[in-house]
């Protein structure tokens, strides 16, 4: 993505925003951000979310599935 300089990112985790690993900040148009997460094994879906620094959101990532089953969804 681009014009993202600046912008924080959030991690949805079904439905509740948490703080991305280290309050994430887009220092450059063109970055990598990682954050680790441990399955409980439930079903779960992660999005993340990149908002300026107003709180307004810039962009809304897909949802992540996991631990489902293709029958389950």
């Amino acid at each position: 993505m681009e014009h993202l300089e600046g912008a924080h990112a959030e991690l949805v985790r079904d439905g509740v925003v948490t703080a991305f690993a280290g309050g994430a900040v887009a220092k450059s148009a063109q970055q990598t951000l990682e954050q680790d997460e441990v399955s409980d094994g439930g079903r779960h879906w992660l999005r993340i979310n990149m908002r300026d620094a107003e709180g307004r959101l810039l962009a809304l990532g897909n949802p992540v599935y996991v631990n489902f089953k293709a029958s389950e969804k």
